[in-house]
């Protein structure tokens, strides 16, 4: 993440996916992968740029409705991995829908 101008980190938000298999599978948990993100996040959040973490809204949807966000034949997210972040990015207050 590169030093930017203040107008410039008002326009991007992260959206940072989470370790999905560990949600679904805490034994099946990634250490790299979770090292690398929160290095990202930490970096982002240090020069002033909004984060959205996943998995924090990941797992509580999980926990409470035991659906996967990701195809089983691949690991894009589907169409709830997809509005549970755009809800998320709503509820950060980062997107105004009324504007």
């Amino acid at each position: 993440v590169s030093s930017s101008t203040k107008e410039s980190k008002e326009n991007i938000c992260f959206i940072v996916d989470a370790d999905r298999k560990s949600i679904y599978d805490e034994s099946r948990g990634n250490p790299y992968f979770q090292k690398t993100r929160n290095y990202f996040i930490d970096k982002a959040q240090s020069k002033g740029y909004p984060v959205i973490d996943m998995n924090i809204h990941f797992h509580k949807h999980y926990q409470s409705h035991g659906r996967r966000f990701d195809f089983i034949n691949d690991s894009h997210w589907n169409a709830l991995g997809h509005e549970i972040a755009f809800e998320a990015l709503i509820q950060s207050g980062w997107l105004n829908l009324s504007d």
